[in-house]
């Protein structure tokens, strides 16, 4: 995992006008680790994107986005894949995530799957 560190400013176009434009400030290469895990129970596709309707530890519901075209759809093939073994075998299935502190807050960035038999 990539983490960019950006600023926004002002940018000034050929034109004369100015828009909002984001400045790399850092680019920083990042161990992917799992931070935390919420079990599966269904997903609903729209477009451009799977919402992947789980559970916490508590039982608190919980909904994770997968953008199914930003990395040419690797991600969302895997976990597709593995819900297609999932919905076969019975067995419970936790998504993985790493934490991450976005703009607005805390942010959960699904990274894959574990399974667990019961």
């Amino acid at each position: 995992m990539v983490l960019i560190m950006i600023q926004e400013a002002p940018i000034k176009r050929g034109d004369g006008t100015f828009h909002m434009g984001q400045i790399v400030q850092k680019v920083q290469p990042s161990e992917t680790k799992v931070d935390s895990e919420f079990q599966y129970l269904y997903h609903e596709e729209e477009d451009n994107q799977a919402i992947l309707s789980c559970i916490n530890d508590e039982g608190d519901p919980i909904d994770l986005k997968i953008n199914k075209v930003i990395d040419k759809g690797v991600l969302w093939s895997k976990i597709n894949a593995d819900i297609e073994k999932y919905e076969e075998t019975g067995n419970l299935m936790y998504i993985t995530c790493t934490d991450l502190e976005a703009r607005f807050g805390p942010l959960s960035v699904v990274i894959g799957t574990r399974f667990d038999e019961m």
